[in-house]
């Protein structure tokens, strides 16, 4: 075999040229330079100024109740049914595709659901929403509109929760008007408490086109943005903002433009603030949806017989109080519709007690126990003066003056009355309502 021998001259000149090779004074190609970013837009906002926040955004609790609470619910709750501007109630098909009467024995309405409605968390707006709000409203204290609610005798789910049919022990002819607003029952029926604290500060999920993002109560704030998951049209707003603002800060917020839209209260000092601006801004007065009521306790006290009660009503002259506390609100004889929508006919009974009858009331208080001194003309029970306690929440100022009306007018009679004015939470919240005097609260957030 013949050995092939390499020099070790050879090698050591295949090294230098490698060498060579790797310092050679080629010129490097330069990295790319790196792109310039491109600015983002600044993202489209409309503040809205407004008076208070309110003690929270659950649209079914009468403590929550406020013009921020309604705009944030119409943003962000789903509704099977909306009014149109003329109050007639219309199905909103981005939430349900049908909603009709089924049967008259029983009563019974069925839903058919949008498949692609969803909330924000992605979980599907669905049957366990309705029996939320069912429950909640048939047995949580201080709600609002649940009469309806309490005639529900079942609600069953269908097609993997995307169908509903709600049956009812009678006829209920304001049926659209019920599943409004629902909640997110997958995130608050397992939460102790959740009915009220988990919608103190904020909404844990949406189901229209925006979300609420944040709520500062310190700067008086609430931010909602548009909501990415919706699955219809989306908003062309990017943010909306709602600002809590002085009566004195309403109107330079305006003229400096820090303000877009305002929603004041309509009294008489705002609308001079505003009329002195230049140039003037476009008032336009809105009606609120509200009902005030004369609630009476009737699960002890002095008003726990149904004779009293009804004496006490027939006291009352219902439109003087009207007239001297809103004299352009309209008289609500109906139960489900307000006077001002298509279709309104008044259905209080024949005998209902919406007019004074004094000698009426004196019978039912006397057959109950009462008596009155035929001296001074006060009522008396059981050896002593008969004495009524009297609430309205604080920050409603129409309510203290509606309160602060039957007061005079059950005085005027001869009954005793008591006024207090704690906060909404306090009054509608709580068994025991603390005896805060009218006007002791300076401001609520």
């Amino acid at each position: 075999m013949r050995k092939v021998r390499v020099s070790g001259c050879a090698a050591l000149v295949l090294a230098l040229v490698v060498a060579l090779a790797a310092c050679s004074n080629e010129p490097v190609a330069p990295p790319p330079p790196a792109p310039i970013p491109t600015p983002q837009p600044e993202p489209t906002r409309l503040v809205v100024g407004v008076d208070d926040m309110g003690a929270g955004f659950n649209p079914h609790l009468l403590a929550h109740q406020s013009p921020v609470t309604s705009a944030l619910a119409t943003l962000v709750l789903p509704s099977v049914f909306r009014p149109d501007a003329e109050g007639a109630m219309h199905i909103d098909p981005t939430i349900a595709t049908s909603a009709e009467v089924t049967a008259t024995e029983p009563f019974t309405v069925s839903y058919e659901l949008n498949l692609e409605a969803s909330w924000s968390s992605n979980a599907p707006i669905a049957a366990e929403d309705f029996v939320y709000l069912w429950e909640q409203m048939r047995s949580q204290p201080g709600v609002t509109d649940a009469a309806g609610y309490q005639l529900i005798t079942e609600v069953r789910s269908r097609a993997g929760g995307k169908a509903v049919d709600v049956v009812f022990s009678q006829q209920y002819p304001a049926w659209q008007h019920l599943f409004s607003n629902l909640l997110p029952a997958h995130i608050l029926k397992d939460a102790p408490g959740s009915w009220t604290g988990a919608l103190t500060d904020g909404i844990p999920a949406s189901g229209g086109p925006f979300r609420v993002t944040t709520v500062d109560r310190a700067r008086g704030e609430v931010l909602l943005t548009r909501n990415d998951l919706y699955w219809d049209t989306p908003a062309v707003l990017d943010e909306l903002q709602f600002r809590r603002l002085g009566p004195d800060e309403l109107a330079p917020a305006l003229a400096a433009g820090d303000v877009d839209v305002a929603m004041p209260r309509a009294e008489p000092e705002i609308r001079t603030a505003l009329g002195g601006l230049q140039p003037a801004p476009k008032l336009q007065s809105v009606a609120e949806s509200v009902v005030t009521q004369l609630g009476m306790r009737a699960d002890g006290g002095p008003l726990a017989d149904a004779r009293i009660r009804r004496g006490i009503a027939m006291l009352l002259d219902r439109e003087a109080i009207r007239a001297s506390v809103a004299p352009e609100a309209l008289t609500a004889d109906a139960f489900g519709l307000a006077p001002s929508q298509p279709g309104y006919a008044p259905t209080a009974a024949d005998d209902s007690p919406l007019h004074p009858d004094a000698a009426r009331a004196a019978q039912l208080l006397a057959s109950a126990g009462w008596s009155r001194d035929l001296t001074t003309g006060r009522w008396a029970v059981a050896g002593g003066p008969v004495s009524l306690v009297i609430g309205a929440a604080n920050e409603r100022p129409e309510d203290v003056d509606v309160a602060r009306a039957v007061a005079e007018q059950l005085d005027a009679a001869g009954v005793d009355v008591t006024m207090v004015a704690p906060t909404a939470v306090e009054l509608f919240g709580q068994p025991a309502v603390p005896a805060v005097p009218p006007g002791t609260i300076s401001s609520i957030a």
